[in-house]
């Protein structure tokens, strides 16, 4: 992180959102289970976990239990308030961290938390993923396209530093 590889063990809330609106549709639910989000960051034979492990050679590894329950760190659905086509996703975030936070989650334990979204195409947003880059202990990514492994590979990748391969 800031031009230093990243390696060892990272720490990763992973938050599932439904967005409530005041007017029609008037809520959209996140389309995967916990255990779908589980098995495409962790536990499938092609998971985010596995990509990052082999091509690091196990330098760079996610921890899927930081809170020690016995189950992945995947939290929610929790229900939030949106505006109909707006793409709001830092307000989003904030509300996603006062649910996650009123359900006894200790956000401060990781160093990124993901916000799983409804599909793209109901939310207003023109992307599939979203995520800060290069942001160390404090990192934040979105995605809008809840069991796509690609996806979650991307946008951790922008977490930990790297940038699109046509950036300088």
């Amino acid at each position: 992180i800031g031009g230093q590889v990243v390696s060892g063990t990272r720490r990763m809330a992973i938050i599932q959102l439904n967005l409530q609106y005041a007017t029609a549709p008037f809520s959209l639910p996140v389309p995967c289970s916990n255990a779908t989000v589980t098995d495409a960051v962790y536990d499938g034979a092609q998971s985010m976990q596995k990509v990052y492990e082999t091509s690091s050679r196990n330098q760079l590894t996610f921890n899927r239990d930081t809170d020690s329950n016995g189950s992945a760190d995947v939290f929610g659905p929790f229900t939030i308030n949106a505006v109909h086509g707006v793409c709001d996703e830092i307000n989003w975030a904030a509300q996603a961290d006062a649910a996650a936070t009123a359900a006894g989650v200790a956000l401060s334990s990781y160093q990124h938390k993901i916000y799983v979204l409804p599909n793209f195409n109901s939310i207003g947003c023109a992307w599939h993923g979203h995520a800060q880059i290069n942001c160390g202990n404090s990192c934040q990514a979105w995605i809008a396209v809840c069991s796509n492994i690609v996806v979650y590979t991307h946008e951790a990748g922008h977490n930990l530093g790297l940038y699109h391969s046509g950036t300088d």
